[in-house]
Formats: C-alpha cells, sequence, structure tokens
C-alpha cells in the first residue's frame, strides 16, 4: 500500500526477505489468534528474527498491522489476477479456490481482510482508510474481469461490471466471523440465452 511505503527507507534484498518474514509471521499469528491475541514477542518468536530487528522494520505493533493489511490485500487482489477473471474458466477456478480455502479452515477466521475491519475499523482510523483501499482494490479486480467478460459477450451488458465487482466480496463473507460463505457464486449457462452470468447459491453440504 503506498500509505504503509511512502515513508519507509529503501531496504537491501536481504532487508526486504526479513522485513516481508515478519509480515507473514504477523499475518499468520493474527489471523489465528486476532490482533489483540498476537504480540509483538509472538511475532518475533515465529518469525525467527530478534527484538532489535523487529524494531528495526517496524517502530511500533501499529505499523506492523499495517503491513499486515496491505499483505492480506495484496494476496487477494493477486488471487483474482491470477485467476483471470475476464474467462468464464476464470471464474469457475476462482470460486473453487474460494471454496476450497473456506473449507480448508474448517470455518475459521473469516475473510483475511474483512476480518481485520471488524476488529479495527472503529478504533483505528489508519487501519480503516488501508482495509478500504484494500477492499477497493479487490473490487476492482473483479470488476475489470467482469468487464472482460461482458466484452466478450458472456454477461450482459445491463449488469454494472463495477458495482457487482463491489458487492462480491461482501457477499463472499457476509460475516466476517464465518469464512464458509452461506451463498456459493456460481457459474453457469443460463436458458434459453447461451450467455453465462454470475450468481449466488445456496451451498449443498
Amino acid at each position: 500500500m503506498a500509505n504503509e511505503t511512502q515513508h519507509r527507507p529503501r531496504l537491501t534484498p536481504k532487508g526486504e526477505r526479513t522485513r516481508a518474514r515478519i509480515v507473514d509471521a504477523a499475518a499468520r499469528l493474527i489471523y489465528e489468534r486476532g490482533v489483540a491475541g498476537a504480540t509483538l514477542d509472538d511475532v518475533r518468536a515465529t518469525a525467527e528474527v530478534s527484538g532489535s530487528q523487529l524494531s528495526h522494520y517496524f517502530a511500533d505493533k501499529d505499523e506492523l498491522v499495517q503491513a499486515v493489511i496491505g499483505h492480506q490485500a495484496g494476496i487477494i487482489v493477486g488471487n483474482q489476477e491470477q485467476a483471470d477473471l475476464g474467462t468464464t474458466e476464470g471464474i469457475k477456478a476462482w470460486r473453487d479456490m474460494v471454496i476450497a480455502a473456506a473449507r480448508t479452515t474448517g470455518g475459521k477466521g473469516g475473510c483475511p481482510l474483512g476480518s481485520l475491519g471488524g476488529q479495527l475499523a472503529e478504533t483505528d482510523p489508519g487501519a480503516r482508510a488501508l482495509i478500504a483501499d484494500g477492499f477497493a482494490q479487490w473490487s476492482g479486480a473483479i470488476a475489470d474481469g467482469l468487464r472482460a467478460l461482458q466484452t466478450a459477450g458472456h454477461l450482459p451488458q445491463r449488469q454494472r461490471a463495477h458495482g457487482f465487482g463491489a458487492d462480491l466480496p461482501r457477499r463472499r463473507y457476509e460475516d466476517h466471523n464465518v469464512v464458509l460463505p452461506a451463498r456459493e457464486w456460481v457459474v453457469r449457462p443460463t436458458l434459453p440465452y447461451t450467455k453465462w452470468v454470475v450468481k449466488p447459491r445456496m451451498l449443498i453440504p
């Protein structure tokens, strides 16, 4: 995220790797235990760095949490781009990835980005802005894919790709405490048309 990096000095490749290891460790701990439950000592031990190393890269826990927000948003957007939502095959692959990830965690943790919003949005304006930016990137990536589907004739032009893209992350995790969504986004052909549409359906165990 731009806000996270604009005042950070340039790091060496080794420094970048160490910082990334710290952020990854913090992201995993925060996802498992929550922001309050993941201490800096926990992060230091998990990332296998010293206290001085941790403080070299992050002045305090707030700064580390901001880095985690950017990290989680980057993973989500990267997954969207890798899935190639501009094709029906990509939409289905992304759907399968989302459902598989939800089932793997056994319904624990919720959305990696949405859960941070639930914990920080009311008390930390800086974090709230970063989370909002993350969701904007996420919905934008979805909207770009849906616009490509429209251009290819697979989605009706009357469907607003931007509005649908903004709504999909919210629907994916209607409650950030429940990782397995109540609705599964599916792609199927609709009759009598031969177009493809994206729509929700209830999950069947």
